[in-house]
C-alpha cells in the first residue's frame, strides 16, 4: 500500500481573534468564494472562521487558497441547500459537512484541492442528502464518512483521495447509498462499504489501495461491492462480518493475500 500524501495546511496572515460565523448570503444567486460582497461579514472567510452556504447558492472556489478555517457546512437545516465547486483553488479546513439535514453538494475537479481532517456527507438526520464528486485534483486528510444516517452519493472520475484513517460508505436505515468510481485513486488504511445500513459501490476503473477493506460490517444489511474494472489492492479483504456482504467481480483485478468470508460469526453472510 502506498503511503498517503499528507500536505501541510497553513493559515493566512489575516486572522481574527475569535472564530466568526460567516454565511454566504447572496440570495441564492451564487458566485465566487473570493467576492467579499457575497459573505455576511463583508469579507471572505479568514483563519478560524466557520463558513456556511445554505441559501440555495452554488459557490465556486477558483484560483484562491483559503487560510485554515474551522469548518465549512453546505446546507444546514431541513429544506436548505448549498453547493461548493473547487476547480483550481485550495480549501483548507478542519471539517466539512456536505448536507447537514439539508441537501449539499461538494465537487473537486481540475487542479482543485481540499486539505482537511474530516468530511461528512449527508449527516445529522434522515432529511440529509449529500453528494461528493471528484473529477480531478485531490482531497487530503484523515477520513471521509458517508451517510449518518442520510442519503449519500459519491462519484469519482479522476483525481486522488489520500486519507490517513478511513473511507466509510455507511448506510442509512432507509436509504440505499450509492458510489461509483470511473477513475482516480483512493488511498486509505481502512475502506468500509456498508456499515449500519445498505450501501452499494461499483468500481469501473481506477484504484482503491487499502490495508483493510470490508463489505458488510456492523449490522449493515445487503451491502455490495462490484468490481467491473480497475484494481482493488488490499492487505485484507473481509466480506460479511456480522452482516450480509457481497463482493462481485465482473472484471478488473483484485490483489490481496487474505480474503475472509463471513468470518466473524453466525450473523455474517458473504457472497464472492
Amino acid at each position: 500500500m502506498r503511503l498517503p500524501i499528507v500536505l501541510a495546511v497553513s493559515a493566512a496572515c489575516h486572522t481574527t481573534a475569535h472564530a466568526q460565523l460567516n454565511v454566504w448570503d447572496s440570495g441564492g444567486t451564487g458566485g465566487n468564494w473570493d467576492n467579499p460582497a457575497g459573505w455576511s461579514l463583508g469579507y471572505v472567510p479568514v483563519a478560524g472562521d466557520n463558513a456556511r452556504i445554505y441559501d440555495g447558492s452554488v459557490v465556486d472556489l477558483n484560483g484562491h487558497t483559503t487560510p485554515l478555517l474551522n469548518g465549512v457546512i453546505l446546507a444546514l437545516g431541513a429544506g436548505t441547500s448549498g453547493s461548493l465547486n473547487i476547480n483550481s483553488g485550495e480549501l483548507n479546513t478542519s471539517y466539512i459537512q456536505v448536507g447537514n439535514m439539508g441537501t449539499g453538494s461538494l465537487s473537486v475537479a481540475g487542479t482543485g484541492a481540499i486539505n482537511m481532517d474530516q468530511i461528512w456527507v449527508a449527516s445529522n438526520g434522515s432529511t440529509a442528502v449529500g453528494t461528493l464528486s471528484v473529477g480531478g485534483g485531490s482531497i487530503n486528510g484523515q477520513s471521509i464518512v458517508f451517510a449518518a444516517p442520510g442519503m449519500a452519493n459519491f462519484l469519482m472520475t479522476g483525481g486522488d483521495i489520500n486519507l490517513t484513517t478511513s473511507f466509510s460508505l455507511n448506510g442509512g436505515s432507509t436509504f440505499n447509498n450509492q458510489a461509483e468510481q470511473f477513475g482516480g485513486t483512493i488511498t486509505s488504511p481502512t475502506v468500509t462499504i456498508g456499515s449500519s445500513g445498505l450501501a452499494n459501490y461499483t468500481l469501473y476503473d481506477g484504484l482503491i489501495d487499502a490495508t483493510n477493506f470490508s463489505v458488510g460490517n456492523n449490522s449493515s444489511a445487503g451491502s455490495t461491492f462490484t468490481i467491473a474494472g480497475g484494481v482493488l489492492d488490499a492487505s485484507i479483504i473481509q466480506v460479511g462480518a456480522t452482516a450480509t456482504g457481497t463482493l462481485i467481480q465482473q472484471g478488473g483485478l483484485v490483489q490481496t493475500p487474505q480474503i475472509y468470508l463471513a468470518y466473524s460469526g453466525s450473523t455474517g453472510n458473504a457472497t464472492y
